[in-house]
C-alpha cells in the first residue's frame, strides 16, 4: 500500500472516530505545523499553542474533510494553521510579549549573547513587518518553503498550483521582500 493510500485510510478513520488515527496524523504533522507556526511567530509558546489549536480544529471538523487526492489533507491542515497564525499575529499586535523560552534556548544552544538575540528578534520582527504587505499567496509560499521547509513541488501541490507558479511566485516575493526591507530602512537584505 502507497504512502497515499495509507494516508487516506488514516484520515478515513480519523473522521470516523479512531483516537488511534488522530495520533498517528498528529505525530505525522505536528513538527511540520509547529516549524510553519514558529517561523511567523518567532515565539515558541505561541507556535505550540497555535499547533494545538490546528488539531484540536482538525478533530473537530475531520468530519468535513473531503479528500482531493495527494496533498489535500495537507493543505487543508495548513489552512487551519494559517489562519490560527493570522489570529495569533493580531492578538499579539495588540498585547506583545517577549518569550523567555526562545531567549534561554538561544543562549543555550548558541552560546549566545542576549544583546544577539535582540537583534534576531529585531531582524524577524522587521522581516514580519514586510511580510504584512504581501499577497495572501505571497505569504503562503513563504511560509510553507521557509517555516515548512518545503519544496517547489510540495508548495505547489498544497496550494493546487504548479511548481513553475510557485517558483515564479517565490522569486517576485524575495524581490519584493528585499525592496520593502531597504524602503523601510531594514538595510540590504540578501537571498
Amino acid at each position: 500500500m502507497s504512502n497515499k493510500a495509507d494516508e487516506q485510510i488514516w484520515i478515513e478513520r480519523a473522521s470516523e472516530g479512531d483516537v488511534e488515527a488522530f495520533g498517528y496524523l498528529y505525530e505525522r504533522y505536528a513538527d511540520r505545523i509547529y516549524r510553519f507556526a514558529l517561523f511567523r511567530l518567532s515565539n515558541h509558546a505561541d507556535a505550540e499553542d497555535v499547533t494545538e489549536q490546528v488539531f484540536v480544529k482538525m478533530i473537530e471538523h475531520i468530519s468535513g474533510f473531503t479528500w482531493k487526492g495527494s496533498g489535500s489533507f495537507m493543505a487543508w491542515l495548513y489552512r487551519i494553521a494559517y489562519n490560527q497564525v493570522v489570529d495569533t499575529v493580531r492578538r499579539n499586535t495588540r498585547h506583545p510579549e517577549v518569550d523567555l523560552e526562545t531567549l534561554q534556548d538561544f543562549i543555550a544552544e548558541e552560546g549566545g549573547d542576549p544583546q544577539d538575540y535582540a537583534e534576531q528578534q529585531d531582524f524577524m520582527r522587521q522581516v514580519n513587518n514586510c511580510m504584512e504587505e504581501l499577497t495572501e499567496l505571497q505569504l503562503q509560499v513563504i511560509l510553507l518553503k521557509y517555516g515548512a521547509g518545503m519544496g517547489n513541488a510540495e508548495v505547489a501541490e498544497t496550494l493546487d498550483r504548479t511548481s513553475g507558479t510557485i517558483a515564479a511566485v517565490h522569486h517576485q516575493t524575495l524581490k519584493k521582500l528585499r525592496g520593502l526591507m531597504e524602503l523601510k530602512g531594514y538595510g540590504t537584505y540578501k537571498s
